[in-house]
């Protein structure tokens, strides 16, 4: 492997410096029909730990908070993701089941150029 080719790949796996950064290796990732969740995640690296921390957490300050151990289970989720951060982990593991699932392309795109 030359060494532009090395630097590369090493920017790729590195964590992104900036949202806008991160939202343009994600339009980058859409490629093909359909975007599995892994390859979502092995795009984000490191910044993939925030805003799955987040969904849940802003989940919880919403209406929804109302709904029986609905709070409970956003905690418990928050603490299993924060653990694997914890832990050194340099991207997040989901089970296989949810890593294989996909989203359509055109879609991603879609929403990376509207965020």
């Amino acid at each position: 492997m030359n060494q532009m080719s090395q630097s590369m790949d090493a920017g790729r796996g590195a964590t992104p410096s900036s949202m806008q950064e991160l939202l343009d290796r994600l339009d980058e990732a859409a490629t093909g029909d359909e975007t599995s969740l892994e390859d979502i995640i092995e795009t984000m690296g490191g910044a993939s730990f925030v805003p799955v921390l987040m969904v849940p957490a802003l989940a919880v300050v919403t209406p929804l908070s109302g709904i029986p151990a609905f709070s409970s289970i956003c905690g418990i989720f928050i603490a299993l993701v924060a653990a694997q951060s914890l832990f050194g982990r340099d991207h997040l593991w989901l089970p296989g089941w949810l890593t294989r699932r996909t989203v359509p392309s055109d879609r991603l795109r879609s929403s990376m150029d509207k965020l």
